[in-house]
Formats: structure tokens, sequence, C-alpha cells
């Protein structure tokens, strides 16, 4: 896999972001970069909440979204994996929460970030084609959702008293892992995964909030982890939507592509106005 990186001046600077959590002592500042063509922020110390409401004219469904970019946890795809997403929630009526969470950090120049880059896909990728090591370092990630919910409930709190979560690769794996606290569990209404493994998850709970999971079949990280995620949520008794499209590959976000992974997100819409609201 190859990759190409130029460091760029923040692109977002006018965004209002609302601060959650800081790591004491960093030794890095957060950098936004041109990554493979997409922009992207790395080197995050702080976590914030940047909100998207709904426009002038579109009435308010009264729920509220929290959405976390994938990464790997070297990056946050910003663009197709946070604002873009985040604005056709907006549309919908929806109050859109992009989470920018804290990340493991990263080399500030470019020729060594992109060493760095390389030898982490490798690794992923060392077990063959969709079979990816899972792991990820996301303890801090998981705080800044938990502190996400908790600013989102005390400060914002949904007319309906709904909060969903959905979240990329990363993202989705934070998402998975901050349920294995009980105050994501009883506080979230629902959970999309977007292209995460769906291997069996170290955890169980009983009380699990409905799922949606999106993947495709040919993504060349996860497409061949196997289905005990879903199993988890079935053994649970809860309820689970899972689309496994035929194309797509990985990262796909609110990109266009011409394949039926396109219609990802008019199904999670669909989904979420279908089981948690008209």
């Amino acid at each position: 896999m190859e990759f190409s990186a130029q460091n760029i001046p923040n692109p977002f600077e006018t965004v209002a972001d609302i601060p959650l959590l800081t790591t004491v002592a960093a030794t890095t500042e957060e950098q936004w970069t041109a990554f493979n063509g997409d922009r992207v922020v790395r080197n995050v110390v702080t976590s914030t909440l940047i909100p998207f409401y709904p426009p002038s004219g579109v009435a308010s469904r009264g729920e509220s979204v929290i959405v976390a970019p994938g990464g790997g946890m070297l990056v946050l795809a910003m663009d197709h994996e946070g604002f873009d997403v985040a604005r056709s929630l907006a549309a919908q009526g929806y109050t859109a929460y992009v989470l920018k969470y804290r990340l493991v950090p990263t080399q500030p120049d470019c020729a060594t970030f992109l060493q760095e880059c390389q030898s982490f896909y490798a690794e992923k990728m060392s077990r063959g084609f969709g079979q990816a090591d899972a792991f990820l370092e996301t303890g801090s990630a998981v705080e800044d959702v938990l502190a996400a919910i908790d600013w989102i409930r005390g400060h914002a709190q949904p007319a309906t008293g709904k909060l969903h979560f959905v979240g990329f690769s990363a993202g989705a794996k934070v998402g998975v892992d901050a349920l294995s606290h009980a105050a994501a569990r009883q506080h979230l209404a629902s959970v999309g995964l977007v292209y995460f493994s769906l291997a069996d998850p170290a955890w169980s709970a009983p009380d699990l909030p409905p799922l949606f999971l999106v993947l495709a079949n040919d993504d060349p990280l996860f497409a061949r982890s196997g289905f005990g995620l879903l199993q988890k949520w079935q053994d649970a008794g809860q309820a689970v939507e899972f689309h496994l499209f035929h194309q797509g590959g990985h990262g796909f976000g609110a990109r266009q592509q011409g394949t039926t992974s396109d219609q990802w997100l008019s199904l999670y819409l669909n989904w979420l106005h279908a089981h948690h609201g008209k």
C-alpha cells in the first residue's frame, strides 16, 4: 500500500469546536495533513465535538448523532467520514456532532510519518486479505466518546432523549470498545459501525443498543474476519441490520464510487427513521 502526505494549514479554522478532554504533558501538536488526497488531522491531543445543526427550513427530529471518523488511530478522515456525513444527517433533521478524538502520536515530519503508516498497515495486513489485525489502542478515544455522551446529555439533550453513534473503521472500533462501558450502553439509542472487523469482541453484555453494520465483500482489511460481532448481538436478543455490499473496498465514507456501497448512508438514514422515530 502506497501513501503520500503533505502537511497543510488547518482548513477549518473557523469551525467552532466544543472541547472535551486533553492529554496531559502531550509531546506532539495537532497537525493537518493532505494524506492520499484526503484532508486529515493527526496528533490530536484535545478531543472536541464539532456540531452540525439542521439548516434553516429543516425541522429538527429532536435526535443527535455522534460521528466518529476513522484512520487507524493515526489520523482522522475529517472530510468524507466526518463533516460530509454530518451535513447529510443535519439535512435530515438530526443534530450531528463530529467527534475529533485523541490519537496515537505520529512524527510531525511527513517522511517519518509515511514510514510509520507503511509499517502500521503492513503489520495489519500480514494475515492476508480481509483478515487484518483489529487491535488498536483506543483507551483515550473511548474516554472521549464517554465525555461526548456526557456533554451532549448535559448541554444539548435531544428533545426525544435519543442519542446515536456512527463510527468508521477505527472510529467503529472506538464505538465497540465504548460499549464495554455501561454508560455508553445506557445512553446510546443505536450504534452504526461502518467497515470494521466483525470478529467477536472480547466482552459480553445483555443490554446492547440496536446495531447497524456496513461492510464491503472486497474490503482488504476486514472482509474475512468472520461474523462473531453479529452473533454477539443476536445472542443478546438485540436488533441488527447488516449490509454486506459486493464492492466498495475500505474507507468509502460519503464518497460516490459507482458501487452499491454508495447507498449505505441512505440505508442508514432509513433505518434511523424507521426504528427510532418518524
